[in-house]
């Protein structure tokens, strides 16, 4: 039910807008909980309340995955629980201190009223899809921030470059053995020779080749046929 409100609401408005509007509604009900007069109007209260939760919850955890790279996706979902874990934690800890409950309902409520500070920060992103297709100027300059922030040249790309600069793309060399990036660089190896003006001869060499020789280096598959390769003299 949250979720197919939540899902109505963000397609309608942005996660931005919807994330400030459920924590309003989750402020305003944890502050009625505490007033609640009987037991029956208390449950009512907290029923509603864990509606808006999972929506203010979820809502800057895929906003902060959609804008950092691959790399720190995971660790951004795992820091995501490991706060919302601390936070049972805090509130099962306040527990012993807190005896009366109007006083904990206030005290695990009061704290997110700190949040609305984000509304004045003009940088606090928004759904990139929904503004991609809402505003699509702003959608797209947003977009090209989020890729100038997460881009990253592959190796292969260093590596050609290495090669047109220096003329070589590994530090070390080995005379009569192929240049093999290394494995923790990137996922996708580039199999290269070292390139010299005389002692170089083209190479016919397929794929399938330039893969077996990684395994044989324990690398991952080549992506690039060799072009290269040098022969000593």
């Amino acid at each position: 039910m949250n979720l197919l409100i939540f899902r109505y609401q963000m397609i309608q408005q942005g996660r931005r807008f919807s994330f400030f509007l459920f924590l309003t509604c989750e402020c305003l009900l944890g502050t009625l909980t505490a007033l609640a007069p009987n037991v029956g109007c208390f449950a009512l209260l907290r029923f509603l309340l864990g509606l808006t939760v999972p929506a203010s919850v979820a809502t800057p955890a895929a906003l902060a995955q959609e804008f950092v790279g691959i790399k720190w996706r995971g660790r951004n979902l795992h820091l995501t629980y490991l706060y919302r874990s601390l936070g049972g934690v805090l509130l099962a800890g306040s527990v012993f201190v807190i005896r009366d409950w109007p006083h904990i309902a206030l005290a695990s409520t009061v704290p997110f009223i700190a949040f609305f500070l984000y509304w004045w920060r003009s940088r606090l992103p928004d759904w990139l899809r929904w503004r991609a297709i809402g505003c699509i100027e702003m959608g797209m300059s947003q977009a090209d921030a989020a890729r100038r922030l997460n881009d990253s040249r592959s190796v292969v790309h260093l590596l050609w470059s290495q090669f047109e600069s220096e003329d070589s793309v590994s530090g070390r060399h080995v005379p009569g053995r192929s240049r093999v990036t290394k494995h923790a660089g990137d996922r996708y190896l580039a199999l290269s020779a070292r390139r010299k003006s005389k002692h170089y001869c083209a190479s016919a060499h397929g794929r399938s080749f330039s893969g077996n020789r990684n395994k044989n280096l324990s690398c991952y598959n080549a992506q690039k046929p060799a072009q290269y390769t040098p022969v000593c003299c």
